[in-house]
Formats: C-alpha cells, structure tokens, sequence
C-alpha cells in the first residue's frame, strides 16, 4: 500500500515487484483468489437478491405481506416466513 497521490512511493514498490518476481507472482495468486471469491457469480447474486428482499420489506410502504407479518420477498425461503 503506498498513499494516495505518492508517485514515488508508487514506484518503489512497482521496482521491488520487477526486482521480486516470486513475489510479484504470489500477489497475482492472493489477487486473483481474491477476485474470484468476493466477485463470484453466485456471490453477486445473494447480494442483489438480498438487497431487492430488504428493499420489499423496508417500512414504507407497508405491503399487504408485511401486514400479515410475511416477508414481501418472493425469494425470501420458508425459514425466514412467520
């Protein structure tokens, strides 16, 4: 990590990389698992499904589910219905 707006600090770590490349190949490794854990397909998806479910239960306004003290989330499972 260098600071933002550091171009020399920048640089001295972009040479240790070139001059480190065993290293510069385990960060690639650690990025790209990384990338492949948080910015999964299925990872993605949970986190829409689960914004789009708090959206349909947020208090205003209140759905006919809501008032019958059900989740207004059609993909909501059966666990988490009253």
């Amino acid at each position: 990590m260098v600071p933002v707006g550091d171009a020399t600090s920048l640089a001295q770590r972009l040479v240790e990389l070139l001059v480190d490349p065993a290293r510069a190949r385990e960060m690639g490794r650690l990025g790209r698992a990384r990338a492949e854990r948080e910015l999964s397909l299925e990872r993605k998806r949970a986190a829409y499904a689960d914004l789009y479910c708090r959206l349909l239960d947020s208090p205003a306004p209140l759905s006919a589910a809501r008032r019958r003290g059900r989740s207004a989330c059609p993909l909501a499972g059966e666990q988490d219905r009253p």
